[in-house]
This record gives structure tokens, sequence and C-alpha cells, in this order.
């Protein structure tokens, strides 16, 4: 049987490979660094409540399990679409709640129960 062709890489062009991935590894490492310090991700976020609105849900109902209930209710919005959303019972009055629009660094989020009296 023969022996398949067997390539012999010379100590010169090993030691030049190798010195290329420690290249690469170093200036991967230097970035990666440059990205942890930098102040990309120590911006603290900007939450702000807007357009507090007094509406009747179409439905409430309790989900979850084991004792652990949470209020979740249908509203419909002036705008017509429907949404759900997580409700507190102290929070509301009369069956009525008061909900509000949630941004984060300027961008719509969800609606949130919010206190009664911010909608008066």
């Amino acid at each position: 049987m023969t022996q398949p062709y067997r390539l012999r890489i010379k100590t010169a062009v090993k030691i030049k490979i190798g010195l290329l991935v420690l290249a690469g590894v170093l200036l991967l490492a230097a970035i990666l660094w440059q990205l942890v310090n930098s102040d990309l991700f120590k911006r603290e976020d900007r939450i702000e409540f807007k357009n507090y609105q007094v509406v009747t849900p179409e439905s409430v109902r309790k989900t979850g399990k084991n004792g652990f209930y949470k209020h979740v209710a249908i509203i419909k919005l002036p705008s017509g679409k429907f949404t759900q959303l997580q409700v507190t019972e102290a929070l509301g009055l009369e069956g009525k709640y008061c909900i509000a629009e949630s941004y984060k660094n300027g961008h719509f989020v969800s609606y949130i129960n919010a206190e009664f009296d911010k909608c008066v």
C-alpha cells in the first residue's frame, strides 16, 4: 500500500502562523476590553409615563397557578385597538382603571396601570 502524501510545514512558517494567531487574539481582546469599558452600557435608562386616561375594561380575569394570581384586563383603547395588561385591583375605582403609556428612552414600551389620582 502506498502512503498518502504528507506535507511538512517548516519551522519558520509554524512560527509565523503562531504569531498571527497570537496577534489576532490580542486584537480581539483589546476590542472587547474597549467595548466593556466604554459608556455604551453605563448609560441609565430614561423612563417616562405619558397620556394618562381612565378606561373601563372589557373583561378582567385571573391568571396564574398555585395561589399566585395576577389580574389581567382586556382594555379597548380610544384608537379602537384592544390590549391586555396586568392591573392591580386596589388601583381600580368602581370598575374603572387609570392607564398610562410607558416610554423607555423615548420609545413606546407598553401600557401600565397607574394610580387613579394621576388621571384626574
